[in-house]
């Protein structure tokens, strides 16, 4: 999922697990797995939250439904919400908060899977943001602990993108880090909300999903390209 504008920039050297800016926001990445960085330079001091992360080996928390997300990597396929989408965000969520809790301002629920009695692909998207693009590179060792792949930065087409995968390309999240005066933030929450709050927008632009779903069942890249459009649009009607 990608909104407006960004100023991100590559934080990371390009190597295997790393990807240039592109449009879409699944793309086309190497599956190997992001070597985590290592020494003082991963810890920094808490900017929000008042614990601290837990860097050592987590056990990845034991999640009922974790069956109803996951797409094989490139595919698309839109299915009818279920309420586990919700759930299964919070508890990524409250992981999140112990691994990278005293790095981020916030994480919130985005993309369709947010919205309830939304169609949506079956892959949670989660935004994050930061106070500045100085941090981003502070997340990756925690986060690759956690089980997350780096994929670089997208620019405007997603900020700084994370993955986690359940099985080798069956891809379950994507976690888009973002400063919290990117203009992707605020059109992320707001293109949340506007649907959540308009059944007759979230039933028309369900319809186009599925319409782009037979378009683009094998080209994931395409559906996100052509959904773009109708993002716009919704965003510049919904002006505050």
């Amino acid at each position: 999922m990608k909104m407006g504008t960004s100023q991100t920039r590559m934080l990371v050297a390009p190597g295997p697990h790393t990807v240039g800016v592109g449009r879409g926001l699944a793309g086309h990445c190497p599956t190997s797995r992001a070597e985590p960085r290592t020494g003082a330079d991963a810890l920094q001091p808490p900017l929000r939250f008042s614990f601290r992360a837990r860097l050592t080996a987590s056990v990845r928390p034991k999640v009922k439904g974790r069956d109803m997300i996951g797409l094989k990597r490139g595919t698309v396929e839109v299915v009818t919400y279920h309420e586990n989408w919700h759930d299964l965000f919070e508890q990524e969520r409250r992981a999140l908060h112990q691994h990278v809790g005293y790095l981020v301002l916030d994480i919130q629920h985005v993309g369709s899977t947010a919205v309830p009695g939304l169609d949506a692909k079956p892959i949670l998207d989660i935004a994050v943001a930061v106070a500045s693009v100085a941090v981003i590179p502070q997340c990756r060792q925690p986060l690759c602990a956690f089980g997350y792949l780096d994929r670089g930065d997208r620019g405007s087409d997603g900020g700084y993108l994370f993955v986690k995968d359940s099985a080798s390309d069956v891809r379950t999240h994507h976690l888009h880090i973002v400063a919290s005066d990117d203009p992707q933030w605020g059109n992320y929450l707001r293109f949340r909300d506007i649907l959540r709050a308009d059944e007759t927008l979230r039933t028309r632009y369900a319809q186009l999903k599925q319409a782009l779903q037979k378009q683009f069942t094998q080209d994931r890249k395409g559906y996100t390209d052509a959904k773009h459009a109708c993002i716009r649009g919704i965003l510049r009607q919904h002006l505050t």
